[in-house]
């Protein structure tokens, strides 16, 4: 991005924003949630890179999904070896 593109979409943000100012201190009331949601967002974006955001330089990533401890154990809860067809005593489930 050039920067007279940059500098004409900061001055297009700026102009769309003191619009809405303008309607929401008339009293239009869409204006006004407009204007405190907009707030809102910058203060959780701010505060979101206040607490270290996403990105952590100093803290290796952590593996996944996760490891276990015991390879031997089935990878998923739902997997206890019970065949197709057969109930978790290993009777069948047809009645």
């Amino acid at each position: 991005m050039t920067t007279l593109a940059r500098v004409l979409a900061y001055l297009l943000g700026l102009a769309v924003l003191s619009l809405v100012v303008i309607l929401a201190l008339a009293g239009v009331t869409a204006a006004v949630a407009l204007v405190v949601t907009a707030v809102v967002m910058v203060a959780l974006i701010a505060m979101g890179s206040l607490m270290g955001g996403r990105r952590r330089p100093t803290t290796a990533p952590a593996p996944w999904p996760p490891v276990p401890a015991d390879s031997s154990e089935p990878s998923s809860a739902g997997d206890s070896g019970a065949v197709a067809g057969e109930g978790m005593d290993g009777g069948t489930m047809d009645g």
